[in-house]
């Protein structure tokens, strides 16, 4: 988490659009069956609910 929050927002932003991108990707691999490990996607689920959070976190700080 400390790795996050040390992050710009910028780096933040970009972080959590290459989340959402591998997202869909493994999506993907699901639908056509060459989904190698399953448990991805909650790892990545949960990356992007930790960025979120420290965005959040800082406009409410900000306020």
């Amino acid at each position: 988490m400390s790795e996050i929050i040390a992050k710009t927002d910028k780096e933040i932003l970009i972080d959590i659009h290459n989340l959402k991108r591998e997202s869909m990707n493994l999506k993907f691999h699901k639908a056509t069956g060459e989904l190698t490990n399953p448990s991805r996607f909650k790892v990545v689920r949960k990356l992007i609910a930790r960025y979120k959070t420290v965005i959040t976190q800082r406009k409410n700080t900000a306020n």
